[in-house]
């Protein structure tokens, strides 16, 4: 049985990144093919596919580890699915509550995982592209993608040895980050300047530190009800925002608070080519009653469809 996502707590985000590769030493990112040759990125990615299916990956600190659960597609072009994310701890209780009354019912031992699934999608956009997209799902404060990075650089080292480095790095689309700052509300913005200004120099003790770049200064203002909504009357793409925004305070950057259905994200304005390409799915993946877990063929649909129809076209 399905129902609709309507918590927040329970939302699902597609976070989006590039992967490059450079040889070591060198800066110019080269071809993906040519990284891969002979091989194709279909024969690459199984490979990659059994790397992390036949044996879990485990970190360093043997407290995370990951690994392929099933495959979703795999073909010339795309390769994406659900691996498990498990990380370990303390030895901790599993608890329910039958009516008011809490009753464990089982126990999670310090060399346990308690794991969790997560979708991924790699993509190679055209044969002569330089760069992969990577897209990952995001859930609460388990960090999927970092111990995919991790996996990552582990295989390829493992198959290329220490003279191909590999980038991971946030997809940056100006159009998104426009949809955001235009259909998003925006209830506070923070102006921040990275070091101490000369007329709040008083301010020190005789034993602080007087090094002034060692200090930050930040004015923030929030909105009580409309939002500021002068913001998104800004065309980024052309202008610098410290040219045109003054609010009587010399800052180096500036950050919104912008929710969007009512999710928060916190922005660099400054730079928007920071921006990291985000997609929420909760009102468009259904939410298994049981597990809580999403319908991942449901979830691969709406990412190909991102991929294809606002991601690949805006590259």
């Amino acid at each position: 049985m399905t129902q609709k996502r309507n918590k927040k707590a329970d939302s699902v985000s597609l976070n989006c990144y590039t992967i490059r590769f450079n040889k070591k030493n060198k800066g110019e990112f080269h071809k993906v093919k040519d990284v891969f040759s002979p091989r194709t990125f279909l024969k690459e990615m199984s490979e990659f596919m059994k790397f992390v299916q036949t044996n879990a990956y485990s970190n360093e600190a043997q407290n995370r580890i990951l690994y392929l659960v099933s495959k979703l597609n795999l073909d010339e072009k795309i390769f994406s699915g659900v691996m498990k994310r498990g990380h370990n701890g303390q030895e901790s209780d599993i608890d329910e509550l039958v009516g008011d009354k809490p009753n464990t019912v089982s126990s999670i031992k310090s060399d346990q995982y308690n794991s969790i699934y997560f979708y991924f999608l790699l993509c190679l956009p055209n044969p002569n592209s330089d760069y992969m997209i990577f897209m990952a799902q995001t859930y609460k404060q388990y960090g999927f993608k970092d111990l995919f990075t991790e996996a990552y650089k582990k295989y390829i080292f493992h198959k290329y040895g220490e003279e191909i480095n590999v980038t991971i790095s946030p997809l940056s689309l100006p159009k998104v980050f426009a949809k955001f700052i235009k259909e998003g509300d925006i209830r506070k913005l923070r102006f921040k300047k990275h070091s101490l200004p000369k007329f709040v120099e008083n301010t020190l003790g005789e034993n602080d530190n007087k090094n002034v770049k060692d200090y930050e200064v930040e004015l923030s203002l929030r909105a009580k009800r409309q939002g500021f909504t002068g913001i998104k009357k800004i065309d980024f793409a052309n202008v610098n925002l410290l040219e045109i925004v003054d609010v009587g305070f010399d800052y180096d950057e500036a950050f919104a608070d912008v929710s969007v259905n009512g999710r928060l994200r916190y922005i660099n304005i400054t730079h928007p080519e920071r921006f990291t390409a985000t997609y929420d799915l909760s009102d468009r993946v259904n939410l298994d009653k049981e597990t809580k877990r999403p319908n991942y063929k449901e979830l691969n649909s709406e990412a190909l469809d991102i991929l294809n129809t606002e991601i690949i076209v805006n590259l």
